[in-house]
């Protein structure tokens, strides 16, 4: 039996081929930041998970990605998610 330990890690949500996710991602990457990144893509294919996707897109009030997560709150502006990973990068 496996448990899930839940964590406020940051989440970054993303969709493949998405140019500002792109660019979060390899930021990401590049500095090893402990970052979630999630496809909403993924997600969404699978049945199992769809109103996930859509109870995301309610809390933040909007359906454009990428969205991140952090300290509980939602955010989907890129200038302000990039201040946030240059802020958790220090």
């Amino acid at each position: 039996m496996s448990v899930r330990v839940m964590t406020n890690k940051p989440i970054l949500y993303t969709f493949p081929g998405n140019k500002y996710c792109q660019i979060l991602e390899k930021y990401i990457k590049e500095r090893d930041l402990d970052i979630e990144i999630v496809s909403i893509y993924n997600i969404y294919c699978s049945n199992l998970k769809k109103d996930n996707v859509k109870e995301i897109f309610k809390k933040i009030g909007t359906e454009t990605l990428p969205i991140l997560k952090f300290n509980n709150k939602y955010y989907s502006e890129f200038n302000e998610i990039e201040r946030i990973l240059i802020k958790i990068d220090n």
